[in-house]
């Protein structure tokens, strides 16, 4: 080690090739002290004095290797940090793992309230239970809407079927097939014969029927089953459209029976009222159940002259139950 244009204040003891030891104090007079031949080195006095006074060892200034900025403001800052956390804050931190780094934690930034307790409000993927409705989209469904497709067995198909319907299909289907009493409808008999054997009906021009002359019964039937499924006839009515009758040419009684096939009549409504003038006339009652095979209207007419007496149709009100 050279000094250049330095001055020593006390005396050079025991100098060696590799380096220079003192005994007591350098002064450099405010010149570099050069570090080595070339001059590429050297150590300015400001430098220099920074050592003065130190007492820290080697090991000890090692500890400053790596350091990316100002050690005193980096303590400063985790100080201020540390400050403000609770107790409860510092013995969270006690208990974190070692292995957790700085991205792991950086996750938790903007978490609002306990991780633990969001999780736990969070339905599980496995059997979810929900309470209220679930919105999907624009959609709220209910738990009764949604219990509607628990346990149904109906392929997508089968429930395509029910497209475009305008209202219940069950309440409809009963409707059709006269399902309870609140589905009764009148149903047209169909003429099926006479007392006589002469040519005793005709229809005429205007569509009605127009009875012979004589005193003779006219049976209708009725063109219905009489169970449908589980379900059983009940007839509650007849209506008689009569378009022209007279005194002389008129309808004395009505009666409604149901016939087995042994020919046994089971009578389900008479009415003796005699029609001697047009007339829509309705007659109405408590349902009766069929139980022969087959329901049929009597007719009994007395008639003065062909084309004197004339019915348009004979209903009877009937309904399943």
């Amino acid at each position: 080690m050279s000094l250049n244009s330095g001055s020593l204040d006390q005396a050079l003891v025991n100098p060696t090739i590799e380096g220079l030891n003192l005994t007591d104090d350098l002064n450099l007079n405010d010149n570099d002290l050069i570090v080595d031949n070339s001059g590429d080195k050297t150590l300015t006095p400001a430098e220099l004095a920074i050592l003065d006074g130190l007492l820290a060892t080697t090991a000890e200034l090692n500890h400053i290797q790596n350091a990316s900025s100002e050690i005193q403001a980096q303590i400063n800052a985790i100080t201020t940090l540390l400050t403000n956390l609770s107790q409860t804050e510092l013995g969270t931190l006690n208990d974190v793992v070692s292995t957790l780094t700085g991205i792991e934690l950086n996750s938790l930034d903007g978490i609002s309230s306990n991780v633990q307790d969001q999780f736990t409000a969070k339905a599980p993927i496995a059997n979810p239970t929900f309470t209220g409705e679930i919105g999907i989209g624009a959609v709220n469904v209910s738990e009764t809407e949604l219990g509607t497709l628990e346990g149904i067995l109906a392929t997508a198909t089968e429930l395509n079927h029910m497209r475009n319907a305008s209202s219940e299909i069950q309440a409809q289907i009963d409707s059709y097939n006269m399902i309870g009493s609140a589905n009764e409808q009148w149903v047209p008999c169909i003429y099926a014969a006479t007392s006589n054997t002469t040519k005793p009906l005709y229809v005429n021009a205007s569509g009605q029927l127009d009875f012979a002359a004589g005193t003779k019964e006219y049976r209708f039937d009725l063109p219905l089953p009489k169970n449908r499924g589980s379900k059983s006839l009940y007839i509650s009515g007849t209506k008689l459209v009569v378009q022209d009758a007279d005194g002389a040419a008129k309808i004395d009684q009505v009666i409604v029976q149901s016939l087995n096939e042994f020919g046994a009549a089971q009578t389900l409504d008479t009415n003796s009222d005699v029609i001697t003038s047009q007339s829509d006339r309705e007659d109405t009652f408590a349902g009766v159940a069929v139980t022969g095979d087959n329901v049929i209207v009597k007719l009994f007419c007395t008639v003065d002259a062909l084309g004197e007496l004339g019915v348009t149709a004979i209903f009877l009100q009937c309904y399943y139950a």
